[in-house]
């Protein structure tokens, strides 16, 4: 019997969350962590009400990205680091 086919009879059940990534309001946790925090300083703490629009804008570009890649920031810290490994 070869390796990968599967024995009759034997099945494992994997959780969904195993396999999918932590989202906060739809972007990743720690990038959610990160925006969330500078928009409550600058909103609350500096009574800067003009910066909701920016940050509203800042959001809805980082769920546009995670819905086409859910590890994008995980890619973008490997793509700053090995910069000067990869050349492309």
């Amino acid at each position: 019997m070869a390796d990968h086919e599967p024995i009759e009879g034997y099945e494992v059940p994997v959780h969904r969350a195993l396999s999918t990534p932590r989202l906060v309001a739809g972007i990743p946790r720690d990038v959610a962590v990160l925006l969330f925090t500078a928009a409550a300083a600058l909103v609350f703490g500096l009574q800067s009400w003009w910066s909701i629009p920016i940050y509203a804008v800042l959001h809805i570009g980082c769920v546009i990205a995670t819905k086409y890649e859910p590890q994008w920031p995980e890619a973008l810290r490997r793509n700053l680091r090995l910069k000067s490994h990869y050349r492309a």
